[in-house]
């Protein structure tokens, strides 16, 4: 049995694939088979540019599939680590007197949530972008966005940072941070710190024992700058590649 799931979203220049692709003698096979079919389903789109990529994470020890892909014109683009933490003896958040910090709520603040995210993550940089329909399903029907888990601050302005949160499906008593942003008048005054010590208290609230984390930070496959994420005590424990390549 082997599976593939194709996403497209706004800006369509990306269909990003997921493999669900077991150990097996014809599992080369498989890999070749599926990613055709998941390239013709992205180019039938009618909003798929002509210039479109296909992109898709392997874990870096999976040197069968990283081989297959290779030959089929997938290149490596950038290191996705997974970070980790024991956050039993964490220490408390400290926030500034001035900033109000409060549960994420999707009938509240769904859209200055975004506006967060959207000045954080610039697709037309070339950074890593969220979609508004990808957000707004992850946080309304993903079903381990559990309640109570996500953060949001604001201070006299406006919203000025968010941290989405999961419950980990990888391994058990673990939160996930999905994304964390801070605003860019708001940088640099501790505040990223904060976020993921609020969030890790409720992770605690919840009776679990670690905390996840996955970042793009950075191009270079070996120098990742992980220095607010050691700051809290989270260390890498293994990486994904990240490989993409035209629709033809």
């Amino acid at each position: 049995m082997a599976a593939i799931h194709v996403h497209l979203s706004e800006p369509f220049t990306k269909g990003t694939l997921h493999l669900a692709l077991p150990p097996g003698p014809d599992r080369a096979d498989h890999a070749r088979t599926l990613i055709d079919a998941a390239a013709r389903i992205v180019q039938s789109s009618p909003h798929t540019p002509a210039d479109a990529d296909l992109q898709l994470d392997v874990a870096r020890d999976d040197t069968e599939l990283l081989a297959v892909l290779d030959e089929i014109g997938f290149r490596v683009v950038q290191k996705e680590t997974i970070l980790e933490v024991d956050i039993l003896d964490a220490p408390a958040p400290s926030w500034p007197a001035s900033i109000q910090v409060s549960t994420f709520s999707v009938t509240r603040d769904l859209k200055d949530g975004y506006e967060v995210i959207r000045e954080c993550f610039v697709s037309k940089l070339g950074g890593w972008h969220l979609a508004w329909n990808d957000y707004e399903y992850s946080v309304q029907n993903d079903p381990t966005a559990l309640p109570g888990l996500s953060v949001i601050a604001r201070d006299t302005v406006g919203p000025i940072a968010v941290a989405l949160n999961f419950m980990d499906t990888t391994k058990p008593n673990t939160g996930l941070t999905g994304l964390v942003a801070v605003r860019i008048r708001r940088r640099n005054q501790g505040l990223g710190r904060a976020l993921l010590l609020e969030t890790f208290d409720r992770f605690r609230g919840r009776g679990w024992s670690h905390a996840r984390l996955a970042t793009v930070l950075g191009m270079d496959l070996d120098d990742n700058n992980y220095s607010l994420y050691t700051g809290v005590g989270m260390r890498p424990v293994y990486d994904n590649l990240v490989l993409a390549r035209g629709l033809r």
